[in-house]
């Protein structure tokens, strides 16, 4: 019989004796289970990412109306730099809960912050938020498929980097 491990983000808050939902309870079993529970993770993690893709673009319109009739579109920049962070973060939920399982100190991964995170904010900050001439051609600062994949690396590059040793 499968014994279920109730993860550690609801033991904290001292729920953990309460019967969790199927989707929120990690099985710790091996084989058919196991593949189940992993699939189910995956139909939840792609109807959350598609949900908020439908939520971003109603708020792109809304943005992009408010920088037309005020002339500012500061606040535009900013949701279009950092609206597909969470989509990464969705894409390593499963790195997330094997890492609230694990036991032992939180290290951080400096090699996923030199190699992904940091090329990335470089990437969404410089072209609008500060004012110094970037080091990169500007075909790639400008092109408009460049930050929504930068976006999705960030936030996937903040998760994976920390892990418990």
């Amino acid at each position: 019989m499968c014994q279920d491990f109730k993860g550690a983000i609801f033991g904290i808050w001292g729920t953990s004796q309460k019967k969790l939902p199927a989707y929120i309870r990690y099985s710790k079993c091996t084989g058919k289970e196991r593949e189940m529970y992993r699939q189910r993770l995956v139909f939840i993690q792609s109807v959350s990412i598609f949900l908020y893709l439908l939520v971003i673009s109603y708020f792109n319109v809304k943005f992009q109306e408010h920088a037309v009739a005020s002339f500012s579109p500061y606040p535009y920049f900013v949701f279009g730099q950092l609206a597909y962070v969470p989509v990464g973060m969705v894409l390593a939920l499963q790195q997330f809960l094997h890492f609230l399982r694990g036991g032992g100190k939180v290290r951080l991964r400096k090699n996923v912050w030199i190699l992904m995170i940091l090329p990335a904010l470089y990437l969404l900050l410089v072209p609008f938020f500060l004012p110094i001439n970037t080091l990169l051609p500007m075909f790639l600062v400008t092109n408009i498929a460049v930050p929504p994949v930068l976006q999705v690396v960030f936030g996937y590059g903040l998760i994976i980097s920390f892990h418990k040793k």
